[in-house]
């Protein structure tokens, strides 16, 4: 019996640093990448990832009060997925004959930070106004909502142009240091398509 499970345990050792080295780029990017450490962003990499999250906010705001129009959702420098969610959402206003306008008022970006494998990850405050209007009449569905977020989005370049990969809502306690290139609050003007 002791010999058997000799070959089984040599099979078994075999059979997983094949396994590893078959699949080592999962297996070996997350410590590849760890050991990387993040670059300083120029500050044309700078002004475009914000740029990028811009240009993601203004598109998806005219993408909402258009209640989906492909024209727009093409348009988004964002991901696949980013967008299909975005007309996911349009698409349930929409069955319960409603649209929104969102309006950006203001947006703060707190921080913009470059991670390992050539992303950036850009922080903001932002300042909105939000109207849920009946899609027949335009009038209001419900009450106007002002709203203040942090976010925080994952940018990443995909040849010439940058993109939105990822968003989620940041912790408005996050710590920030300001006053470095990489983390001045900068202060853009309002877009919408309220008037």
């Amino acid at each position: 019996m002791k010999p058997f499970l000799k070959i089984i345990a040599g099979a078994l050792a075999v059979f997983m640093v094949l396994a590893v080295a078959q699949e080592r780029d999962v297996f070996f990017a997350p410590l590849a990448m760890a050991a990387k450490k993040p670059r300083i962003l120029s500050k044309t990499d700078r002004k475009n990832a914000v740029e990028t999250v811009y240009s993601y906010l203004a598109l998806s705001s005219h993408l909402y009060a258009t209640g989906g129009d492909p024209r727009f959702a093409e348009r988004i420098p964002a991901s696949r997925a980013l967008v299909n969610n975005i007309l996911t959402d349009t698409r349930y206003i929409e069955r319960n004959h409603r649209r929104q306008e969102n309006r950006l008022m203001g947006l703060d970006v707190l921080s913009v930070t470059a991670l390992p494998g050539g992303r950036v990850r850009v922080r903001t405050k932002e300042y909105w106004i939000v109207k849920t209007l009946w899609a027949v009449s335009g009038k209001k569905a419900g009450p106007t909502r002002s709203e203040i977020l942090f976010c925080k989005y994952l940018v990443r370049r995909e040849g010439a142009t940058w993109m939105v990969t990822a968003w989620d809502f940041a912790d408005d306690a996050e710590p920030t240091v300001m006053g470095s290139p990489n983390n001045a609050v900068v202060r853009l003007p309002s877009i919408g398509i309220v008037p």
